[in-house]
């Protein structure tokens, strides 16, 4: 399998969140140095998908998103997830569960 990195990474409308997860942790793994970058997208996208939200909206909300996602994963995944985002965060505990 081809080493995944930000230029071939695509979100769309038909991302299960599975999919959306599965970019991230493989990002998390296989380059850590584009993390940002692939938050970043994840941002555009979701600027794209709602227009009407203003952009500190948007990175409130993807990072609840992601974070959220993130507590369905075992505390290893978790971990790798939480140290290579630092900008993401559960949206009820934060960071510390």
């Amino acid at each position: 399998m081809k080493k995944i990195s930000v230029q071939n990474v695509v979100f769309s409308k038909t991302n299960t969140w599975s999919e959306i997860m599965d970019i991230f942790i493989r990002i998390a793994k296989e380059n850590p140095t584009q993390a940002e970058a692939v938050f970043n997208k994840y941002v555009e996208f979701l600027s794209y998908k709602y227009p009407d939200k203003n952009k500190q909206q948007i990175v409130k909300d993807a990072s609840a998103n992601i974070g959220y996602l993130v507590g369905y994963y075992n505390v290893k995944t978790r971990n790798l997830l939480y140290s290579v985002y630092k900008m993401i965060s559960h949206p009820m505990f934060g960071r510390n569960y």
